[in-house]
């Protein structure tokens, strides 16, 4: 009965709604999880999914934990604290939970930069007679106040007075000191505008109480002045000058009675005309003492120094210190130039007055004429002896320019210490205990000037000949720069140069070259003594060492000529790069009686030694190379076209030999019309290379490449990789016993 109940119930539910029925039967199918609200770090969120089936619409929700990393941040900028204000730190603010976070998401919890003055230290200073210092204190770096140190007392006065109360800064006068003190660079040149006006300080003091730097503005020279200048030890730099004539710091000081010490000027560039010195352009009566001139470039037309450019003066304890100083020739009126001359390290011209306890190291000097390492031109005049003494030279180069502005070979007068000496009638120009080293000079001539260069030339020279066309030159005694040596029936001489080059500059052409030594003498008397210039017989003694010539085209022979004494020496003689062309040679020519370089010496002397020929040329010669008693020889490099005689002749003196190393390589022989080389006797010691040579259409009638006379015991020769075209060299014009001979591709 029940059963039949619950189905009768059923049966009505179904017949009242279908839908319901088909409710009975369905399961829901849920879809993905939706985010409903996102969680912060203070709220839970929530998420939610429905079910997939159409007409259904259920749903279920869940809580989302509250996420401490979701922050809602708002940047905030930074704030310099200052000296009352804190600042803040830029940080980033969340605000929700009230967090604070720097740059990388740290959470920080104090963001203020705390107020309070910035301080650091500052050492007191002291004092002078002159200048105010300081106490020590500590000063804020934000609102620059000052406290006492260690403490924050501030303070407002630091200064400690100058020792001397009364000092005047607008008119730089000390009372106490009754002295007139500079300061600054504005107070230099002040004190020049007040001399330059009229006042010219004499009987008082003016003194530096401070380096100064004139930042190379350009100054205007203190003119005139007749006080003291001290300046106590300090340093001017970077003084520079333009134009003018009597110009340097102190510029005209002529008939003023000053004295101008104790400093030094440190970086100078200065240009002038006429009297140009770093510390005084002209001075007559003044003092300049214990002066120094370091890093200086001076230009001038006349009368030029390191410290004093023309001066009736005396000059004590100076130096000149990496200094360079031109002289140039100026133009005339009459459209000529003149000048360029009196350059000096320490003074250009020094007249009726004393350089003493000097220096000079590290200067370029270079002008026309009348150059020295301490002093241009030592005059004596008015009576009065003038005196270079107990001064230094060292590192000086000297340069003589006769090419530009050039208005002929003048005398060059050039020297360590002096350039040029005068003397009057009764008072002499004193050179005394004066000591140089290291001076080196350089000649730049033309055919004008080219034989004063090499009668004035000295140790470590160098002549360089302009490209010009130059009449026979001589190496020879003069009065510049011999010495004598004895007094009999005729004077002797002697001169000594080392480390000597004469260059060729572009194309210069020489008539011929001679030495002169030995005997110089004529049966009359007509021979001209160069050192008094009266005719006169004189013996000449001339010792050289690292002598070279280079690039220097010859017309005519050149000529050592020591054949009739033994007073001549050559150590190390060097022809490079020069041409010798004998076309019209008198002497030399293929119909002559000498050869292009004609060197020798008598009585057997081992004078001559150490020569070198190199990639030199010879042409048109009765011979090319000949020289007598010479030990050790080279010729490498070299043409020698159209020869009469011997290409290259090496000869000895019935007391003397051919000996030491002797090496002929690589060289060229065409058309000569004899043997390409003679060796006369042939000493023990000699050691022979002749190599790598090509000879085209040269030998004699009987086919002789080599002659040679008497070969010593010990001696080597050794003939080989040469080529002779189609001449046989012929072994026996090699003459001797018990040497070594080798002889090759014959």
């Amino acid at each position: 009965m029940k059963k039949t109940l619950i189905a009768l119930l059923c049966a009505s539910i179904l017949l009242a709604s279908g839908s319901l029925l088909a409710s009975c039967a369905h399961v829901c199918s849920y879809g993905e999880w939706q985010v409903v609200t996102e969680p912060t770090c203070t709220n839970k969120g929530e998420r939610q999914r429905m079910c997939t089936a159409d007409g259904c619409g259920k749903k279920q929700t869940k809580e989302i934990a509250v996420d401490p990393a979701k922050h809602s941040l708002q940047p905030v900028e930074g704030q310099d604290a200052d000296c009352t204000t804190d600042g803040t730190v830029a940080h980033k603010h969340c605000t929700l939970c009230g967090k604070n976070f720097d740059a990388q998401g740290t959470e920080i919890t104090d963001t203020t930069i705390p107020k309070g003055h910035k301080l650091t230290p500052v050492a007191a200073t002291a004092a002078s007679l002159h200048v105010a210092g300081t106490l020590a204190y500590d000063e804020c770096g934000v609102c620059h106040k000052k406290f006492e140190t260690g403490t924050d007392k501030e303070i407002t006065d630091i200064v400690v007075p100058a020792a001397h109360a009364d000092y005047d800064a607008d008119n730089f006068y000390c009372q106490t000191c009754d002295k007139y003190i500079i300061l600054t660079a504005d107070q230099l040149a002040a004190f020049r505008d007040s001399v330059n006006g009229g006042n010219n300080y004499a009987g008082k003091t003016v003194v530096l109480d401070a380096d100064i730097d004139l930042d190379n503005v350009e100054w205007n020279s203190i003119n005139l002045f007749a006080g003291t200048f001290d300046g106590q030890n300090h340093v001017i730099k970077n003084l520079k000058i333009t134009s003018g004539d009597s110009v340097g710091l102190f510029g005209n000081l002529w008939q003023c009675a000053a004295t101008v010490c104790n400093f030094t000027i440190d970086g100078a560039d200065i240009q002038g005309g006429e009297n140009v010195g770093a510390v005084v352009g002209l001075t007559a009566s003044a003092k300049i003492n214990n002066v120094r001139v370091c890093n200086a470039v001076i230009t001038s037309n006349h009368y030029a120094g390191g410290i004093v450019g023309y001066g009736y003066c005396k000059i004590d304890g100076c130096a000149a210190e990496n200094v360079t100083i031109t002289c140039i020739p100026n133009l005339q009126t009459d459209g000529t130039y003149d000048n360029g001359d009196k350059v000096g390290g320490i003074v250009g011209y020094l007249c009726a007055g004393t350089v003493q306890g000097c220096s000079a190291s590290n200067v370029s000097l270079k002008g026309y004429r009348d150059i020295g390492g301490i002093v241009g031109a030592l005059v004596a005049s008015d009576g009065v002896s003038t005196i270079a003494k107990d001064n230094v030279a060292d590192k000086i180069s000297i340069t003589v320019d006769q090419v530009t502005n050039s208005y002929g070979g003048k005398d060059m007068n050039v020297g360590g210490i002096v350039g040029r000496r005068i003397d009057d009638a009764n008072n002499p120009a004193v050179v005394e205990t004066n000591r140089e080293s290291e001076i080196s000079y350089e000649y730049i001539v033309d055919n004008s000037s080219a034989q004063k260069a090499l009668d004035s030339a000295k140790s470590n020279s160098v002549i360089k000949l302009e490209a010009d066309e130059y009449d026979k030159l001589y190496v020879r005694q003069s009065r510049y720069v011999s010495v004598k040596t004895n007094e009999g029936s005729y004077p002797w001489y002697k001169r000594e140069l080392t480390n000597l080059s004469i260059l060729g500059e572009g194309t210069a052409v020489i008539k011929g070259l001679e030495f002169i030594s030995g005997h110089v003498y004529s049966t009359d008397n007509s021979v001209t003594d160069p050192v008094t210039g009266n005719n006169q017989n004189y013996y000449s003694n001339i010792a050289c060492k690292n002598l070279v010539f280079n690039g220097i085209k010859f017309m005519d022979y050149m000529e050592f000529n020591g054949w009739e004494s033994t007073l001549f020496s050559i150590d190390g003689l060097e022809i490079r790069d020069c041409r010798f062309d004998m076309a019209n040679s008198a002497k030399a020519s293929v119909s002559g009686t000498t050869a292009a370089v004609h060197i020798g010496s008598s009585d057997g002397e081992r004078n001559l030694k150490n020569f070198k020929f190199d990639s030199c040329e010879f042409s048109n010669a009765f011979q090319g190379i000949y020289v007598v008693n010479v030990e050790n020889m080279s010729v490498s490099n070299c043409k020698f076209d159209n020869i009469t005689h011997n290409a290259i002749a090496m000869q000895s003196s019935p007391n003397g030999s051919v000996c030491g190393n002797v090496v002929i390589e690589n060289n060229t022989f065409s058309n000569g019309a004899d043997r390409v080389i003679r060796f006369n006797n042939i000493g023990e010691t000699a050691v022979i290379s002749v190599s790598d040579n090509v000879m085209t259409n040269y030998c004699d009638d009987e086919g002789e490449i080599l002659k040679t006379g008497i070969m010593a015991s010990g001696a080597a020769l050794v003939f080989e990789n040469n080529t002779y075209g189609s001449i046989t060299l012929n072994k026996q014009d090699i003459t001797g016993s018990d040497v070594s001979i080798v002889i090759k591709n014959v």
